[in-house]
């Protein structure tokens, strides 16, 4: 950012960047890929992928599925450490997966208000959201009303809640017609 005399000020980090840059840095070390290779196999900028391990830049879905693939690990471990604390694949069940995955996305403001558009979830077909966009989108949609209006109701866990497990609910669904 810059002043109106000039001078520049420096954006404050997040922790959750910092945490997940030093992950990501992390993977990428125990892959054994530089920077470089890792611009080559997934088109993201050197410039980026340093921005992404600093912290000074938060990552999206679509990178982070890149640099998860790139590296051999999970889009959970990349941003949530340890397996202990995986909230994204502690399910057996498809639905709950995508729902958890979008959902803490959507907690650490990956995905918030300013991009969520038509087919948001296009960009990252390779992992296989693109045939659930509609219901994804209502869900972020959802999920922003719940944030807004946490204040309105009485238990709002529980809501959250409930609206997960109908999501999760609605892509097995469509999951059980496709076969």
């Amino acid at each position: 950012m810059e002043l109106s005399n000039g001078n520049k000020i420096k954006k404050e980090k997040r922790k959750e960047d910092i945490d997940i840059g030093m992950r990501i840095k992390l993977a990428r070390q125990r892959a054994k890929i530089s920077q470089r290779e890792l611009h080559e196999s997934t088109g993201i900028s050197i410039t980026q992928i340093s921005a992404y391990e600093t912290g000074d830049r938060t990552i999206g879905l679509n990178n982070l599925s890149l640099i998860a693939r790139m590296t051999d690990t999970t889009i959970d471990e990349l941003y949530f450490g340890p397996k202990s604390k995986f909230p994204i694949s502690q399910s057996q069940n498809t639905g709950e997966l995508i729902v958890n995955c979008v959902t803490a996305l959507f907690d650490n403001g990956v995905i918030d208000k300013k991009n969520v558009s038509k087919n948001m979830f296009t960009d990252v077909e390779h992992i296989g959201f693109v045939k659930f966009n509609d219901i994804l989108e209502d869900l972020v949609n959802q999920l922003r009303i719940i944030k807004r209006d946490k204040n309105d109701y009485a238990d709002p866990k529980s809501i959250k809640k409930q609206t997960l497990y109908a999501y999760a609910n609605k892509i097995n669904t469509r999951l059980e017609k496709q076969k």
